[in-house]
């Protein structure tokens, strides 16, 4: 993702330097698109700072986030740079809205999960929510057929299934109450497991619908998810084959061909009515690098210095313009 996010801003005339811990294949990239490359160890706020001299805006690619974006988005606000990721871990939406007031003070913007599924997101809860009076609750479910293909996007999704299903209950973040259910989505009636994502975070944002949960689906029997995600989680994920809690660079190759990528969501209101709608990506990985690039030519055009969704900077239906997504009421 790192790759194609840089070709494309390369291809937009902005100048570009490709960063992160020191690899062969970070210098073999930065060879291919004529652009320098620099190093830092996160754990080293020194190397950080001078990684970021004459920086202006940061996108980071390297997950899982919750270990890369802390100290990336302190070492951007000690250093006045606008910073941007590709994150989806609730953890660290929550942990950029407590460096709100400190990024207003910087004059700089921080923007979580600059990428597909949480712009998807919010589009649909725009969508859905515009279609009825008063909205209470959204639901959103996950059901993409596409299978982690990198090692950061594969740590990503782990960190996902062992932490604690939780979400927003009465205009608060929660991880209180959030049990496996069942929804009737367009290829049927499938388990769907609560999961702590900022797709959650963000469409309560954006649409400011009190009570939000993001599932992700599975075909697996209902009764046995019920029973056997709160074991993996206690666990903490151990023996998950092929994948470790570590961090991992952004940049790993492994990639296959595109695929789509789904969100389903239903709006209810306070009468118990409905409104459904189902987004689609067919290239989830593309749509993410273009949406990425849009936030950065926008942060450059509005300065805004705050905290704020990827919807909230280029717009919730934004995202719609670019080939290969669509929107369908249900």
């Amino acid at each position: 993702m790192a790759a194609r996010i840089a070709a494309l801003a390369c291809e937009s005339g902005m100048d570009v330097t490709l960063a992160g811990r020191p690899s062969a294949h970070m210098a073999k990239l930065g060879h291919s698109l004529g652009v320098p490359c620099r190093t830092a160890r996160l754990d080293n706020p020194r190397q950080l700072d001078a990684m970021l001299v004459g920086v202006q805006t940061v996108v980071n690619t390297a997950g899982p986030f919750t270990y890369t974006a802390p100290a990336l988005m302190r070492a951007c606000l000690r250093n006045g740079c606008n910073y941007l990721d590709l994150s989806n871990e609730a953890a660290t939406f929550l942990d950029a809205w407590t460096l709100r007031q400190a990024a207003e003070k910087a004059g700089m913007a921080v923007v979580p999960g600059a990428g597909f599924g949480t712009a998807a997101a919010e589009c649909l809860a725009a969508h859905v929510s515009a279609r009825i009076h008063d909205p209470i609750t959204l639901n959103i479910v996950r059901t993409s057929s596409h299978q982690a293909h990198t090692s950061g996007v594969k740590a990503t999704m782990l960190e996902l299934l062992i932490t604690p299903g939780a979400g927003v209950r009465d205009g608060l973040w929660s991880a209180r109450g959030f049990k496996t259910a069942t929804f009737d989505l367009p290829e049927g009636r499938r388990t769907a497991i609560p999961i702590a994502v900022g797709d959650c975070f963000a469409a309560a944002k954006t649409t400011g619908i009190r009570n939000v949960t993001v599932y992700a689906s599975t075909g697996v029997d209902p009764i046995v998810a019920r029973i056997g995600i709160p074991i993996i989680r206690r666990l903490g994920g151990l023996g998950a084959p092929g994948l470790r809690r570590q961090p991992h660079n952004g940049n790993a190759a492994g990639a296959r061909g595109p695929e789509p990528v789904h969100l389903w969501a239903q709006a209810t209101d306070t009468h118990g009515g409905t409104a459904t709608a189902r987004i689609r990506g067919d290239n989830g990985g593309e749509a993410t690098a273009q949406i990425a690039l849009q936030a950065i030519r926008q942060i450059h055009i509005s300065n805004p210095a705050t905290v704020l969704t990827v919807g909230k900077l280029i717009g919730p239906k934004s995202i719609l313009d670019l080939p290969g997504i669509t929107i369908t009421d249900l």
